[in-house]
């Protein structure tokens, strides 16, 4: 080795080394330890010693040794135990090649060092032993560490810091003076630059000085009031990143830290590194298990060791599901888990499990368990072998999740059950319309026929009442419906009024059978149009007023209908109807049950009154499809008021109203017993241009009649069972006159079979008074009829009709020919496109919904240049029933021109015409 080489190796040991002149005795050299000795000891002291060393007759020997063989040899080496001015220790010297001769080094180890060291490595070993630096507690963990390193090297405090996005946090503090811990305050890793910088190299920070270092650039003051002059600052890593720093911190005079205080440390940072660690995978399985615990199942980790199937571990869950603990499993403490299976599932569970074995996929079971307390409950297993054994083929590790699956299989077997009854529900229902549509098919063609107005009356309500009954069976089918979540609606222009009088009048034979009035009280401003599904509102009408006059032994009932102009985007009238009757009523506990499925108000109510149960359900369904709400209100003792709120569009624009009457300068009197209708017939009748007397008392009418000034006379029928049939024919000669009787009532006998009469049965419907007044009051003229025919101003065209409903085709046709085109019809597309291939049309009417091939698909390929047809360019109006949001775009999207909603209006029909069939 050479000089410079020896002299660099000699210069980094920490024990103090000299080269001395064997033929001089003089010093040659010496290293920085050396030269820290000597400042502790006199240096004559020290040479004069060295001196004496050299003269000693061991050292002699070695130096004349070393001499004659000119090396350094194993031989030469020689150890001295020397007393100097209270520095014991150990003298080590040997021959050393020294610039071109063999000088003897010689180091120094005191007494002390030698039981420091050992002191150090007796640390370290409590530590590698303590549990608790592994046991996941970091705090605890840090407090052994910190008091073990503060009192190995004899320092006034040791803390541990921890690395955070922006600052050193502290953790804890050991002060070796109080013998206490503490925790200092966190500091920004901005405000120290040069020490973090240092501290993110990963490399031990060594402080001899806090008062001149230069490491500690703003720190410097802060030491100096804790009286700390020293500091070893050794970084913690953990997976080969910076995490945080021990700080040992020395107080009194400037300290030279050794290389082994150094790597002592840096042991005491690997421990915590070790005990940090630690704590993060104490944190995750503590995560972990409150996870687990937490979901609604059990995680198991077992050995597939069969046919024991050990378990190694369950999580809490497994209580709740089997009944029994974790550990009663665990290691087959009490029980194997197979113990529990259910006999006639665990052959096949077994198998499962082999199979997963011996394929290496997840297992994915259901089956049964015994619970502890006997029940039988459902269980589905998801699990996966993780790890196998290669010297045991019939091992492995599996690991996975039990969840009780009992309700959701108590569900599914119930959904199964009701899908059933909804199945066979729907084909009673089915086979029970079959029929019921021939009666109301076969009453529609008799209203068609010449009929008077009581035969007219009396066809309408069977065509009602079949109505009524088809209701009900539709009911049925919604329900099932409802359940599959299949219902939908329909949006069509209807009139309320119209529609509320047909209820009306389809419930007044039912309501004067028990003797029950039936009023309907309706809006001044109602609107005579509004846009929605009037047969899904006619639906719920049936079951509230079928339900009020069921549970209604007197009194009677009342439907009232209110009206409010709303400013939305779509709906903008709103509807609300009140069925008020003065029936058993409903207990404020048995509300809610109303407006559940197959539930009535109690368990005598079916036997009572009969009934589904059904129609509330429903009705609540249908009103919150589309879009309102329902309830009903009752103490339970004075009857009930059955509300419905429901928002509606308004109607597109007529072409075809209702004729306006003028009345005006006519006179007419109203006698009526029933409120309702009296205010009915004196509305509307006013609204017409009519003067109204309405008479109190059945001798006022007669008094009124008397005077021979009113052009019609509505009277109540039962007024003339208490005059004789002298003055009836007297007052018939007086003015014409309007009977006013319960439909299917008998007329009184002092008229007989008296010609002049007409008859109004209530309840009354407005569109029956307007086809009767012009009648009775001969002079009076109706308003001219808009003509929409003469508006038509196209040229007579040549159009193709594509419609499969044979009704629909004859509405069509018959339109388009009064207007004077010429019409050819087809069933569906595929027919389109071969009549389009062999005649050229002006104009295609194209439905959407048609078998084979509909009117969208049609238009399309008729569309390519390419196809066949004459004129790929022929304009297409598509007329369809799909007439939700969105249906127009649609028909747009597929080439189609132009959209007419069904049913068809002829104001539509007609500006579809000017404006493609041209002039």
């Amino acid at each position: 080795m050479s000089y410079l080489l020896l002299r660099n190796f000699l210069e980094k040991l920490d024990e103090p080394v000299a080269i001395l002149d064997t033929s001089q005795g003089s010093l040659l050299w010496g290293n920085q330890a050396f030269a820290s000795t000597m400042q502790a000891l006199k240096k004559e002291d020290l040479l004069l010693s060295l001196t004496d060393l050299l003269a000693s007759e061991k050292m002699s020997s070695v130096c004349q040794a070393a001499l004659a063989g000119g090396r350094a040899d194993e031989a030469c080496f020689a150890n001295f135990f020397i007393n100097l001015h209270g520095w014991r220790g150990r003298v080590h010297a040997s021959p050393l090649p020294w610039q071109g001769k063999v000088a003897i080094g010689v180091s120094f180890k005191s007494a002390g060092g030698m039981a420091t060291e050992m002191k150090r490595q007796a640390a370290l070993s409590r530590l590698s032993s303590d549990p608790v630096i592994t046991s996941g507690n970091f705090v605890q963990a840090c407090k052994a560490i910190t008091r073990e390193a503060a009192e190995t090297l004899n320092v006034v405090r040791v803390g541990i810091w921890l690395l955070g996005q922006s600052e050193l946090i502290n953790q804890v503090i050991y002060d070796r003076r109080t013998k206490k811990f503490g925790v200092d305050s966190s500091f920004a890793l901005s405000k120290y630059p040069i020490y973090i910088s240092l501290l993110q190299s990963e490399r031990n920070i060594v402080i001899v000085d806090t008062e001149t270092d230069s490491i500690l650039a703003g720190m410097a003051a802060d030491y100096s009031l804790s009286g700390i002059r020293a500091l070893l600052d050794c970084p913690i890593r953990l997976g080969g990143k910076l995490c945080g720093v021990v700080c040992i911190e020395h107080a009194g005079d400037p300290r030279l830290w050794t290389k082994q205080e150094q790597a002592f440390g840096a042991s005491v940072a690997d421990f915590a590194a070790i005990a940090l660690e630690s704590g993060h995978l104490y944190e995750s399985r503590r995560r972990m298990a409150t996870l687990l615990s937490n979901l609604p199942g059990t995680a198991f980790r077992c050995r597939n060791d069969m046919p024991t199937f050990t378990m190694e571990y369950m999580s809490e869950g497994c209580l709740e599901m089997t009944g029994y603990a974790p550990e009663e499993f665990v290691n087959n403490n009490k029980l194997c888990f197979f113990d529990i299976v259910h006999p006639e599932d665990l052959p096949k569970l077994m198998a499962d499990n082999e199979k997963t074995l011996l394929v290496d996929r997840p297992l994915d079971a259901t089956f049964r368990i015994i619970h502890k307390s006997g029940e039988v409950r459902w269980i589905w297993e998801r699990s996966r072998v993780i790890e196998l054994r290669d010297d045991d083929p019939n091992f492995s590790i599996v690991e996975g999740f039990f969840s009780d699956v009992t309700e959701r299989r108590r569900l599914e077997e119930a959904e199964l059950a009701n899908r059933a009854k909804s199945e066979f529900l729907a084909n009673m229902s089915h086979e029970i319309r079959t029929p019921m549509n021939g009666v109301i098919g076969l009453t529609t063609l008799l209203l068609d026929t010449p009929l008077n107005d009581v035969q007219r009356q009396y066809a309408e309500t069977i065509r009602n009442s079949a109505d009524s009954l088809l209701t009900i069976i539709e009911d049925i089918l919604d329900f099932s419906k409802i359940e599959a979540g299949k219902l939908s609606l329909e949006y069509l222009d209807f009139s309320p009024r119209f529609l509320l009088e047909d209820i009306c009048e389809m419930f007044s034979v039912r309501a004067r059978d028990k003797r029950l009035s039936l009023d309907l009280q309706l809006p001044k401003h109602l609107p005579e149009k509004v846009k929605g599904d009037p047969y899904r509102l006619r639906q719920i009408m049936v079951n509230l007023v079928g339900n009020a006059i069921k549970f209604t032994a007197q009194g009677g009932i009342a439907i009232r209908c209110f009206y409010r102009h709303q400013i939305t985007d779509d709906l903008s009238h709103c509807l609300r109807i009140e069925v008020e009757d003065t029936g058993v009523g409903v207990a404020a506990e048995q509300v809610e049950n109303l407006f559940k499925p197959f539930t009535q108000a109690d368990s005598s109510t079916t036997r009572r009154f009969g009934g589904t149960g059904l129609g509330l359900s429903i009705s609540r369904n249908l009103v919150e499809l589309m879009q309102g709400s329902i309830g009903v209100d009752s103490d339970g003792a004075k009857g009930s008021v059955f509300w419905l709120e429901l928002p509606f569009a308004a109607a597109d624009e007529q072409e075809a109203a209702e004729p306006d009457l003028n009345f005006s300068g006519k006179r007419v009197l109203i006698y009526d017993t029933q409120p309702g209708s009296c205010h009915t017939c004196s509305f509307f009748m006013q609204s017409w241009g009519l003067w109204v007397d309405e008479a109190q008392t059945p001798g006022e009418a007669f008094d009124l009649l008397a005077t021979g000034s009113y052009h019609l006379a509505l009277l109540d029928a039962s007024l003339f069972n208490e005059y004789p049939p002298q003055a009836v024919s007297m007052l018939l000669d007086a003015s014409p006159m309007c009977l006013l009787a319960d439909f299917g009532a008998n007329l009184p006998a002092s008229l007989g079979e008296n010609n002049q009469l007409a008859l109004l049965t209530r309840p009354l419907k407005t569109n029956t008074l307007r086809r009767l007044l012009p009648r009775l009051l001969g002079d009076a003229q109706p308003a001219e009829r808009e003509n929409l025919f003469a508006q038509h101003k196209s040229r007579p065209l040549e159009i193709l009709l594509a419609e499969d409903s044979r009704v629909n085709q004859l509405v069509a046709i018959a339109m388009l020919e009064k207007m004077g085109h010429k019409v050819d019809a087809v069933e569906n597309g595929l027919l389109v496109l071969a009549a389009l291939k062999e005649k050229q049309y002006d104009l295609v009417f194209m439905d959407c919904q048609m078998p084979e091939m509909d009117g969208y698909q049609a238009t399309r390929l008729l569309r390519v240049p390419s196809s066949a047809v004459l004129n790929s360019k022929v304009p297409v109006i598509a007329m369809t029933a799909n007439a939700m949001v969105g249906d127009r775009e649609k028909c747009l999207a597929a080439g189609m021109d132009d959209y007419i909603p069904k049913p068809i209006k002829l104001g539509a029909l007609v500006e579809a015409l000017n404006k493609w069939g041209g002039s």
